[in-house]
Order: structure tokens, then C-alpha cells, then sequence
């Protein structure tokens, strides 16, 4: 039935579209955002798990709407994004028609909790660019709205098992986006079903449900034959396809379970959800976790379940932590289920100890819960105008001769000259590769098939080696630009600095006689230059990796003092970027 709770969801569905719409990225962004708008554009293949889900959905909406894939897959994140906030408030409408709160003042709550969710940096920042974490929180907010009406007060009845396989079903569609953060909600799942004494029928049919969407990583199959190479991982047969699943491309370290580190990340976690909520709504949803425990204690269990493994799944993001764009799209589920909580105690405070002054108390709380995060949330995440990617990219690329080849070391630089070439088709006659993929004996299968490198030399089978057969046999035909890092120091002796790019030369290069043309004057005027003020912060990163290895390079060739000008240099742009 059509209740008043579904209009309103429907209108902070259309005004958080509109609000994250006018806060969009124009074009694709820097890291993964590049890295999934060319694989949308190419039908290719973003780093593992694949994304099979998001690749498909963001794909068709590429196709309907009449825009580039840069501003297409933006636009995608921004629907899902706009789909959570509304779906977010039915699940606090649900949650309190089971506590049977003061009617009034549990919708102020719930719009309250639902505004400071919307306006959260971690949830805006999900829309305003492409990010897998959109569709990701999506899936999670439909399956725990549907797991929150197999809860009831009063009922004790088995539970129903066509709700439960509906709920496991987009469980499993999660799977198939982001399998990591959806694996861990199933705890709370087993924990669900043994509280409710589901059926084994039940669970069996529930499970079948889950499985069933795994079969869109069948997808990846087809795509790989448009173009693997993006990431890790090619998934040209059942192998491939399980390479990619296990995420078997990514180092894990042991120091990820060391007690402390995880003790470290979870204060880490908690303090950037703090940040998030501000201390009224933390009050609050302590309040709540108290009040759920008293009258309602398998919903209680069910959500810190969920909060637990999902804060337990950012020690895969990092080894070491930093407020970065990946740690925010995996603590969304902890985001929400905070705020639920906060609802329940602002809704709970207000029925049960104001009684007579409920609505307008919780009015008055409700609103400086909110005003203290969203002054400093709102637009935090805005990137209206923001063509700083494509900038960088198409700078990068210009520095390059024509039918050039470009060897990059930063995953970053790669995904956005990928991006400018496969969305925009600009500087198709460049070749890009990225010298950390020569790790993989499939990509280095593919390079040498590309370049037409002898395929039965033995020696093609270590990195290392394969980089310098690439360029032994190429240098003759091609001009060859690298992105300089550790990987390429070996060759310092052969590279000349060419912008923020380096030429492989086959004689070595006189350093001192660059200086003395005044090669480094230039190039220090560009980097500043470049590095005007109000500069975006992801792309005076990237500048700052730039002069960071210029500092390297220097110092590698035996020139301290040019390299502490560099220095110099980094040390302004790392200030800068703390001050952003």
C-alpha cells in the first residue's frame, strides 16, 4: 500500500538527486573513477573482484542516456546515490513502527537521521563521482529494508521464507559488485535466521538465492575479450575468472590481523564516523543502543553485527590507514547503522521521557544534530566544474611525440590517460601501459603480442627482464616516455626529463648540462604554475608524486642540490595538501 512514508522517501529521493547532480564531476575523476568510465566505455575490466554488477547496470545506463561515459557512469552514482537516501528513510520508518514510538516525533527523527545521512561526506562522495560504493550501498539499504520486516515485536512466528530469499537475493547481487564489504554482512544473515528458527527449506532457498546472481561474473568472460588490461586480471576462462574473484592480483600483508593494527583502524574507523554524525547524533545513538537492547534485543544483535564485520572489512582496504575515497565507500553500512541507532534513541527520548513536548523537543534536538556535521558536510564532496583529471590526463598526454608509447608507474596516471584515450578518443595513437601489470605473465603475453616481441624467448618471464626487452626492442621504432619511480630507476642514466614525463635516449644524459641550459628553472616555474591556489587536492597529489620523483631522479643521478630544490617544492605542495 501507498503510505505517506513512500512519498516523503520519494522526495528526498528527487531532492538529494538533485543536490548531488548539481555537485557532479563533469567528466571522470582521478583513481577508480577514471579507471571504471574506460571501462564502461570500452566494455573492459576494472581491477578485481571485476564489478561484474556495476559494469552491466552502469553499461545500460550508458547506452540510455545521450552523454560521454565520463559524465554517464557520474550520473549513475548519482541515481543510486538518490535511490539509498530514499530507500534509508523507509528503513527508519520501518524500524520505528516496530518500537511503536511517538508517531510525530519518529518521523522528525527519521528525517533528521536521514538529512544528516544524505548531506555525510562518506555517502556524497559516492554520488558526485563514479564509484562502485554507490550501487554497493544501494543493494545494502534495499536488503536491510527487507530484512527489517522480518523483525516483529510481538510475532513469533518462523520466518518468512519468500521475504528471506528476497533479501539474500540482493545479498547475492552484492556479491557481484563488491563481494568483500557484502561478504561480511553474513554473520548478521546466519544470525538472523537462527533468531527467527528459520526452516532448513528456508535456508536452503535463501542460499540458492544468493548464488544466483554470481552467475553475472560469467560476464567478465566476454569482456575480457574488449580489453583486460586495465587492472589485474584477465578472465578469459574459468581460471582467469577465479584469479579475479579472489582479488589473487592484490599483496596481503600478515600485519593486516595484528591485534594491534586493528585495534588502531577501529578507533580510526569510529573517529571518522564521529566526524560524520557529530556528537549529538553519537549521543544519540548510544541512547538508542540502550533502549533496543531493553526492548529489543534481536534487532540489536542483528545491527552490531553488522557494524562489526563491516568495520572488521577496512583492514582490507589498507594496511595502513588515511582518510582516502575507498575507506569511505567501505564504512558506509557502519554510517547507516549508527544513524539508525541515533533514531531510535532521539524517537525513544522523545516518547518515553518528554511525552507532552516530544514533537517540538525532538524538532529542536533534531536540528542541532544536524546543523553540526552538515556545516561542515554540505559541499564538501562537490565537484560542479571539477575537470582537473582530464586536465592532468590531457597534459601527460601532449607531452608525448605522436604514435609514442607510454610506460607509467602510477596506477593513478594510467586509469586517466586510459580514460581520455577510450572515452574521449583523444590521443588514440599513444600507447599506454603500466609497468607494475608487467608482474602478471598475462598481461606481459598480451604486450608482447602488441609489440610483436618474440613470444618463445625464456626470458620474457620476469618483470624485471620483460621491461628491458620491451625497450631494447622498441626504442628503435618508437619514442618512449616513462613516468619515473623506483621500478624505472635502473634506466635514470637513459632517461631525460621531458615535462613530468621522462624520454628513453640510448646515450646517458648529461644532467649538468640541462641545468646549465636552464632546463630546472623552467621546470620548477611549471610546477608552479600548475599548482595554482584553490588547486583541486587529488590532483595536487598527483603533482606532488610528479615532483617527488623529479627529487628522486636527482638525487639517484648524483645532483643533491638541484634535488633540494624539488625537495623544497614537495615540502610546499604536502603543505598545502594537509591545509586542504
Amino acid at each position: 500500500m501507498f503510505q505517506r512514508d513512500h512519498i516523503i522517501a520519494i522526495a528526498a529521493a528527487i531532492g538529494s538527486f538533485l543536490y548531488y547532480l548539481w555537485q557532479s564531476c563533469p567528466t571522470f575523476y582521478f583513481w577508480d573513477s577514471a579507471e571504471l568510465a574506460a571501462a564502461v566505455a570500452g566494455c573492459g575490466i576494472p581491477h578485481p573482484p571485476g564489478f561484474p554488477l556495476y559494469l552491466v547496470g552502469a553499461i545500460t545506463f550508458d547506452k540510455i542516456i545521450p552523454v560521454d561515459a565520463a559524465r554517464a557512469t557520474v550520473l549513475f552514482s548519482v541515481t543510486c546515490t538518490a535511490l539509498t537516501v530514499a530507500i534509508f528513510y523507509l528503513i527508519l520508518a520501518r524500524i520505528l513502527r516496530l518500537f511503536e514510538l511517538n508517531f510525530f516525533a519518529g518521523k522528525i527523527a527519521a528525517l533528521a537521521a536521514t538529512l544528516c545521512y544524505a548531506l555525510s561526506y562518506s555517502v556524497s562522495a559516492q554520488a558526485t563521482r563514479a564509484e562502485v560504493y554507490s550501487l554497493n550501498n544501494l543493494i545494502f539499504c534495499s536488503a536491510l529494508y527487507i530484512f527489517m520486516g522480518l523483525f516483529s515485536i510481538k510475532s513469533d512466528s518462523r520466518l518468512s521464507a519468500p521475504k528471506f530469499m528476497l533479501g539474500t537475493f540482493f545479498i547475492g547481487l552484492g556479491l557481484a559488485n563488491h563481494h568483500l564489504t557484502i561478504m561480511l554482512l553474513l554473520p548478521a544473515i546466519a544470525y538472523l535466521a537462527f533468531a527467527r528458527r528459520a526452516q532448513w527449506t528456508t535456508l536452503i532457498a535463501g542460499l540458492g538465492a544468493m548464488l544466483l546472481p554470481l552467475t553475472l561474473y560469467l560476464v567478465l568472460m566476454g569482456f575480457a575479450r574488449n580489453g583486460p588490461e586495465l587492472n589485474w586480471g584477465n578472465p578469459i576462462n574459468l581460471g582467469g575468472l577465479l584469479d579475479v574473484f579472489l582479488v589473487s592480483g592484490f599483496n596481503k600483508s600478515p600485519a593486516m590481523l595484528n591485534l594491534g593494527h586493528l585495534l588502531e583502524n577501529f578507533a580510526f574507523d569510529l573517529d571518522l564516523v564521529y566526524r560524520q554524525i557529530g556528537p549529538v547524533f553519537a549521543i544519540l545513538a548510544i541512547f538508542g543502543a540502550i533502549y533496543a537492547l531493553k526492548i529489543r534485543q534481536p534487532l540489536l544483535y542483528f545491527l552490531i553485527l553488522i557494524m562489526g564485520f563491516n568495520l572488521l572489512s577496512t583492514i582490507f582496504n589498507e594496511t595502513y590507514f588515511d582518510e582516502n575515497l575507498d575507506l569511505h565507500g567501505y564504512l558506509l553500512f557502519s554510517l547507516g547503522i549508527t544513524l539508525i541507532l541515533s533514531t531510535i534513541g532521539l524517537a525513544s527520548i522523545a516518547g518515553v521521557l518528554l511525552r507532552r513536548s516530544a514533537v517540538p523537543a525532538t524538532i529542536l534536538i533534531g536540528l542541532v544534530a544536524v546543523v553540526i556535521p552538515g556545516a561542515t558536510n554540505l559541499g564538501a564532496a562537490a565537484l560542479a566544474n571539477n575537470y582537473s583529471a582530464k586536465k592532468l590526463a590531457t597534459e601527460i598526454a601532449d607531452q608525448c611525440a605522436p604514435n609514442s608509447l607510454l610506460i607509467t608507474s602510477s596506477y593513478n596516471t594510467y586509469f586517466i590517460t586510459r580514460a581520455l584515450q577510450d572515452v574521449y578518443g583523444y590521443r588514440r595513437d599513444l600507447k599506454i601501459v603500466n609497468v607494475y601489470l608487467f608482474n602478471q605473465g598475462w598481461y606481459r603475453g598480451l604486450l608482447a603480442d602488441r609489440f610483436k616481441l618474440n613470444p618463445g624467448r625464456s626470458d620474457l618471464g620476469e618483470s624485471e627482464i620483460f621491461y628491458k626487452t620491451l625497450l631494447n626492442e622498441l626504442h628503435d621504432s618508437i619514442e618512449i616516455y616513462i613516468e619515473y619511480d623506483e621500478k624505472s630507476a635502473p634506466l635514470r642514466n637513459y632517461l631525460e626529463p621531458a615535462g613530468l614525463l621522462y624520454k628513453f635516449v640510448t646515450e646517458p644524459v648529461d644532467i649538468a648540462r640541462l641545468g646549465e641550459d636552464g632546463f630546472f628553472d623552467g621546470d620548477i616555474k611549471f610546477f608552479e604554475d600548475y599548482c595554482h591556489p584553490g588547486m583541486d587536492y587529488e590532483e595536487m597529489k598527483s603533482m606532488l608524486w610528479f615532483v617527488f620523483n623529479r627529487a628522486r631522479y636527482l638525487n639517484a643521478r648524483g645532483h643533491e642540490e638541484m634535488a633540494e630544490i624539488y625537495s623544497v617544492e614537495v615540502e610546499r605542495l604536502a603543505a598545502e595538501c594537509a591545509d586542504k
